[in-house]
């Protein structure tokens, strides 16, 4: 897993943590 992605998944984490709904193009768009 590169520093990037794992960078993005904790952005996602912190996103969900704030009560913020990911959709699956913004996960994708971070993931890209």
């Amino acid at each position: 897993m590169t520093a990037a992605v794992r960078a993005a998944i904790l952005d996602l984490a912190l996103a969900r943590g704030r009560g913020r709904s990911l959709c699956p193009s913004e996960v994708a768009k971070a993931l890209a």
